[in-house]
């Protein structure tokens, strides 16, 4: 199942024992949080890019496995890891 950012901060909630909220932005809220740290063009940019994602960047590729060795694992797997550094 792909990940979105609401199931990253289930699962970090999960991982740590208590509840993370997720705070949806509008586009325009991001674009204004952005420019205190981006240059205007870099925003919009990434705001393209997150805010309509393909098909195919929303499928782990295969090449995962081939540069890791192993099958990819859920994000869960990782949170659960490094709970700590979530705390």
């Amino acid at each position: 199942m792909p990940t979105t950012p609401r199931r990253r901060a289930a699962a970090i909630g999960d991982a740590i024992g208590e509840p993370v909220a997720f705070i949806d932005q509008t586009q325009e809220e991001a674009h204004a949080q952005m420019l205190t740290f981006m240059p205007a063009p870099v925003a919009d940019t990434t705001l393209d890019i997150l805010g309509t994602p393909t098909v195919r960047e929303r499928t782990v590729s295969p090449d995962v496995q081939e540069i890791l060795g192993r099958a990819p694992a859920p994000f869960a797997d990782r949170a659960k890891r490094n709970a700590t550094v979530f705390r």
